[in-house]
């Protein structure tokens, strides 16, 4: 009889909350799109985003690939998506031929932000489109 009721109860426990539908993360999450410069299209082997909440980004921590979440770069482009990004951004670009590129800090403020990187001898300067 006992054995019976904790079986019972373990059913309707199950019922109510193992029957639940699961819930999607589905809402609209922030975007970033660079457009690299030309001197280095095509030359991007691996590129990563900094996020950092100090202006210096002393504190730099690259963007977790988790869920839809991640940041990648193609021959011309880097994009990426978030849950959320720091208020503070930085490129860090490893190049075909071993060199790695460092851009200066910036900021994000759109949305669906799209940047253009501007090639410089010492680096890469983002600047928002």
């Amino acid at each position: 009889m006992k054995n019976s009721i904790i079986a019972t109860a373990l059913v309707a426990a199950w019922a109510v909350f193992g029957l639940r539908p699961a819930h999607a993360d589905i809402g609209p999450k922030p975007t970033i799109r660079i457009d690299l410069p030309s001197e280095i299209s095509g030359q991007a082997e691996e590129g990563v985003l900094l996020l950092c909440k100090q202006a210096d980004c002393g504190d730099a921590q690259p963007l977790a690939a988790v869920g839809p979440q991640r940041f990648s770069c193609a021959a011309a482009v880097c994009s990426g998506m978030a849950y959320g990004f720091a208020r503070y951004l930085q490129l860090k670009l490893k190049l075909k031929d071993g060199r790695e590129m460092t851009s200066d800090v910036f900021e994000k403020k759109a949305f669906d932000a799209h940047f253009k990187a501007i090639y410089r001898q010492d680096g890469i300067a983002i600047v928002e489109q």
